[in-house]
């Protein structure tokens, strides 16, 4: 099935969990990338006249823009993690949450760039880039395990 970006969605979790989340869809986001990209160490070796390489650590960030509408908790949340350091559970899925198809990033970030953008002929919009940050999940077994990224599918996809 060939989906567009209209039909995409992210998600913020607004629980107080990790483990039992409350996804929040932010509705005031357009123009959504998740740039993944993956470090490279050389492998190469006397033997061989090829060059090789294998993966190292992953990187990722969720890059958008968001519309600034006055009372939108989820502005107001994206504004926190900037300029107080606030973790922020976010999901970028290529449908919605009920869609047993979709998939996509799921990462603890901190954001990282919080650009106003007041163009003269448009809506008032903030560039927003969001990487994954240092976080502990206190529901873990045990508790106080690391949270990374990860590559979810909702629950019930074949």
């Amino acid at each position: 099935m060939t989906r567009i970006g209209l039909d995409c969605k992210l998600y913020r979790n607004t629980a107080m969990s990790y483990n039992t989340p409350t996804w929040t869809e932010i509705v005031n986001a357009k123009d959504v990338t998740v740039p993944l990209t993956k470090g490279e160490a050389d492998a190469s070796r006397r033997g061989s006249t090829w060059k090789t390489r294998i993966g190292t650590l992953k990187d990722a960030s969720i890059d958008f823009q968001i519309v600034q509408q006055d009372g939108d908790a989820s502005f107001t949340a994206l504004l926190d993690s900037f300029l107080l350091g606030t973790p922020i559970d976010l999901l970028v899925l290529n449908g919605p949450i009920t869609d047993t198809a979709a998939q996509g990033l799921r990462a603890t970030c901190e954001v990282f760039n919080f650009q106003d953008s007041q163009a003269l002929e448009g809506a008032q919009v903030f560039d927003v880039s969001a990487k994954p940050c240092p976080a502990t999940n206190p529901g873990s077994t045990p508790p106080g395990a690391a949270i990374v990224p990860v590559w979810f599918e909702v629950p019930g996809a074949p």
